[in-house]
């Protein structure tokens, strides 16, 4: 059979470390893993991007190599700095969605594509960059078969929170643009040979909208392998008391924000009171800025906020519990931390929408799902008290993530995508 040619573009570096892109630079190494010819490049500004030294050994040894010749660079598309044009703009893109003149929007277009087409690539594969969607219709006029492996559509989070706070005319105004915004986000996409997201809600909205699109999760290095039990049971050990996990990753992101709020609002005060007798500990964890409404957590006597932990597999194996409250909020979406959890046999507590966007989860057998607070309380309170409990979930969560979530099965669905759809 002959080798799938695949140049993999993304905004990020590949590494694998947790400060940087681990999820990409474990896809890569998989995909070339799987039995394909894979080149990498990232389609960001090259001089906040760092190539990591490592990360491009490691990949070599599978035969992932860097696109030859500068990465390729995209013109920001960043709103003008003079009032008046950015007004212009804004008014253009609303009422005037078409593509014209759109992509390819590179400094030198026809250089930068004539590269990627020379670099050995019969096909790529854009990451979940929706941002830099533009490119699909430029490569595919140059006779590439595009590929998209999504994340969510742009619109689902920019502007949750502004369209809570808008009212009457600037609401409307701002509703206006993001339906723009997003037909032109599709029109771009029509090109794609084919695609897959990493939520199921979202697969779904994109081929109801005309991109044939499947659901397909994302994927976890497994850092922990046989010896996850008894690496769990010293993590855990090295701790007094019940410790539940609250976060991890951007303090900030909106499912983060509004999964913290039902924390704080809706599910605090109710285990304050059902464990009242018991030492327990929410440990907040994550970078940059706190936000301002989720102050009032700063000074709950059960809650620490850790902040950004320099080893986070060690905060996963010391949680009893991983608690996920992001669905319950009006940003749906699926997780990779929910797979970087199951892989170290973790004991996950979610709100049940958390399934609409990943069906492997199954409660009451790799996790525990509750759609209200009271029920939630419930299932911490039950979990908290028994650890045979605890331990069933965690072993059936293991054995979903080596089942449904390992990087090879992952690039493997996406290489036999290419296949079935190639020339």
């Amino acid at each position: 059979m002959i080798r799938e040619r695949v140049v993999v573009l993304s905004s990020m570096i590949p590494t694998f470390s947790h400060l940087g892109s681990i999820v990409l630079g474990t896809l890569v190494e998989a995909i070339a893993t799987a039995g394909a010819d894979v080149r990498f490049a990232h389609t960001g500004g090259g001089a906040l991007l760092k190539a990591d030294a490592d990360a491009e050994r490691r990949l070599a040894l599978v035969g992932a190599h860097p696109v030859v010749g500068a990465a390729p660079v995209i013109d920001d598309e960043s709103l003008p700095k003079i009032a008046a044009r950015r007004v212009a703009r804004y008014v253009r893109e609303t009422v005037d969605p078409r593509l014209d003149g759109d992509a390819p929007r590179f400094r030198d277009p026809g250089a930068e594509i004539e590269r990627l087409v020379a670099s050995g690539a019969g096909s790529a594969l854009l990451f979940w960059d929706t941002d830099y969607e533009r490119l699909v219709p430029a490569l595919s006029r140059a006779g590439m078969r595009v590929y998209g492996y999504l994340a969510r559509p742009p619109m689902a989070a920019s502007q949750v929170h502004a369209r809570e706070k808008l009212r009457g005319f600037k609401r409307g105004v701002t509703e206006a643009r993001l339906r723009a915004k997003e037909r032109r986000h599709l029109e771009r996409l029509r090109p794609l040979s084919g695609a897959r997201n990493i939520c199921a809600l979202d697969a779904s909205w994109y081929d109801r909208h005309g991109i044939g699109c499947r659901y397909l999760p994302n994927t976890w290095p497994d850092a922990f392998g046989d010896a996850w039990p008894s690496l769990r049971r010293a993590g855990e050990a090295r701790r007094q008391g019940i410790h539940i996990l609250g976060n991890i990753g951007v303090l900030s992101s909106t499912g983060n924000y509004y999964g913290m709020l039902y924390l704080a609002d809706h599910v605090l005060p109710l285990l304050k009171r059902e464990l009242k007798a018991t030492d327990f500990t929410i440990n907040i964890c994550g970078r940059f800025e706190f936000p301002p409404a989720l102050d009032h957590l700063r000074h709950e006597p059960n809650v620490a906020m850790r902040g950004f932990v320099p080893d986070i597999d060690d905060e996963m194996l010391g949680n009893q519990i991983f608690l996920v409250l992001n669905n319950a909020g009006p940003y749906p979406g699926g997780y990779t931390r929910v797979i970087y959890a199951f892989s170290s046999g973790s004991c996950l507590i979610a709100h049940r929408r958390l399934a609409e966007s990943m069906p492997e989860l199954i409660h009451n057998e790799n996790c525990l799902l509750g759609d209200t607070p009271e029920g939630i309380t419930a299932l911490i309170v039950a979990a908290a008290r028994d650890p045979a409990l605890r331990n069933r979930i965690g072993e059936t969560a293991r054995r979903t993530y080596l089942e449904r979530y390992r990087p090879a099965i992952i690039a493997e669905n996406l290489v036999r995508m290419m296949r079935d759809t190639g020339p």
